[in-house]
């Protein structure tokens, strides 16, 4: 596409041919991740639901391929939606969270994260728990809500 490219002049018969060059090292989709597991390799992915760029619909359709491929991916690797973070932070929702230690205890320790507690700058200390694709935080009847402790993931 080059530096000649105008978005505003893009065309859908011709350019889309034009992208599959880059297509094979930009587009993530292959699901043999053996050799990686293998190794003991974890993966934490998390994709902002409010993300305008990528479609976090796109991770949860790798994930379903993913663990087709694999028979099951609970053991390496885990995908965390964040409802209304956008393009890797910001946006309405609760887009702070400790990954670093979630992978540091999972690769050292064994504990796979069955949840991440999450805040937002914008939420005045609302807590929320992002949970493991395909389960979702749902409130449990009995505490705060705004507070992560009275959310499980089902």
């Amino acid at each position: 596409m080059g530096q000649d490219h105008d978005i505003i002049g893009f065309d859908f018969d011709s350019d889309p041919v034009r992208m599959e060059a880059s297509a094979a090292f930009a587009d993530a989709t292959s699901t043999d991740l053996g050799a990686y597991r293998g190794r003991g390799g974890k993966i934490l992915f998390y994709h902002g639901t409010g993300d305008a760029a990528i479609s976090s619909d796109d991770t949860a359709r790798y994930m379903t391929d993913l663990t087709a491929a694999m028979g099951g991916v609970d053991d390496f690797a885990r995908y965390f939606p964040v409802p209304g973070m956008g393009h890797c932070r910001g946006g309405p929702g609760t887009d702070s969270f400790d990954v670093l230690d979630a992978i540091v205890a999972w690769v050292e320790d064994g504990e796979a994260p069955e949840r991440l507690i999450a805040s937002g700058a914008d939420l005045g200390g609302r807590t929320r728990p992002l949970c493991p694709w395909p389960t979702i935080a749902t409130y449990d009847g009995n505490g705060p809500e705004d507070d992560a402790s009275s959310f499980v993931c089902r």
